[in-house]
């Protein structure tokens, strides 16, 4: 069972415009990022403040567009 749990927790899904997004937390580590594609960008920052914050990480973010796409990109600190 407690396999089981740490397995939902390293593939955590989140809410994205009323789709679910998985993240791989397994491989978000210290200097790390990730771009999330959206148009919710506040949601999105919310979500996955709210999951950092469980692990006691610390993550910068920058609402902005790449290639084309507008999202949010974080950035592992802690």
């Amino acid at each position: 069972m407690t396999q089981i749990l740490k397995a939902l927790r390293h593939n955590h899904f989140i809410e994205v415009d009323g789709v679910k997004f998985a993240i791989r937390w397994s491989d978000f580590g210290k200097g790390t990022s990730f771009f999330i594609p959206c148009i919710n960008a506040f949601m999105v920052t919310k979500q996955v403040k709210s999951y950092v914050k469980q692990e006691g990480w610390q993550v910068i973010y920058s609402i902005r567009a790449e290639g084309g796409y507008f999202g949010v990109r974080f950035w592992r600190t802690m």
